[in-house]
């Protein structure tokens, strides 16, 4: 896209908002709708689900809870000059909006445009960056995925679905869904580590999903840049089966 920069090294310089547009092939920035930014927040939380969903550490940026796009190359010309054009995505940002008319920082950054607003301000909106954040970090930390183990990525029908099956800290299986595409999506999940007969449900909403096939499966539809995280629950043997048991077996 024209608003990002080729990086000398290692890659594209830009700021995570940046990335999205032109993944959207959004190409006037200055000229986006109300509808364009809604999915590229949209996308925005999908990546953060990617990141806190899983085992291990999460982090991100100031500029990331912003939603701060790059700057314009002129502004920071004398800084690029000698070919590091990572300060176009080095913007001036006031997460908590004390300096609502500044226009550069104390150390003299041009500051950035935000899309999604100071901090307080995106606290108050439910449907907000930070406040949807806010709700996947709380399940992230209730359900113990930071501490969990990943077990299996499996393949899927579709290339925009990623899944990953986790041992969650209390041990129960979780499954994390995301849909990268455009298109809502439908389909199966199926993992050897599925135990059939389990419940499913969605650690969101608290709805069940469904249950786990003899194959060890489950459908699930999934709209465009949606994401959630699933916990299954193996059931309790019926009485007759755990009469019929043998000694020393473990009961199915």
């Amino acid at each position: 896209a024209p608003y990002n920069a080729v990086f000398t090294t290692n890659g594209i310089a830009c700021t995570t908002v940046r990335f999205i547009m032109a993944a959207l092939g959004i190409r006037d920035p200055d000229a986006i709708t109300s509808e364009e930014e809604a999915r590229v927040l949209d996308v925005h939380i999908l990546l953060s689900m990617f990141n806190a969903l899983q085992p291990g550490v999460f982090a991100l940026s100031g500029w990331d809870l912003a939603g701060i796009t790059a700057l314009d190359r002129k502004s920071v010309e004398e800084l690029t000059a000698q070919g590091d054009t990572r300060w176009i995505n080095r913007g001036a940002h006031d997460i908590m909006g004390t300096s609502p008319d500044a226009e550069v920082s104390s150390s003299g950054m041009p500051r950035a445009r935000s899309l999604y607003g100071p901090l307080p301000e995106q606290l108050k909106n439910p449907d907000s960056y930070a406040s949807r954040l806010q709700r996947i970090l709380a399940v992230r930390e209730e359900n113990g995925i930071a501490t969990g183990a990943l077990l299996d990525v499996p393949d899927v029908s579709n290339r925009g679905l990623l899944v990953m099956v986790i041992r969650l800290e209390s041990g129960a299986l979780g499954v994390t869904v995301l849909n990268f595409s455009d298109q809502d999506i439908a389909g199966s999940i199926q993992s050897s580590h599925l135990v059939p007969g389990a419940a499913v449900h969605d650690l969101f909403s608290g709805d069940a999903v469904g249950q786990v096939d003899d194959l060890c499966s489950f459908f699930l539809e999934l709209p465009a840049f949606q994401g959630t995280v699933l916990q299954l629950t193996e059931q309790e043997a019926a009485p007759e089966q755990a009469e019929g048991a043998q000694p020393g077996k473990d009961l199915p």
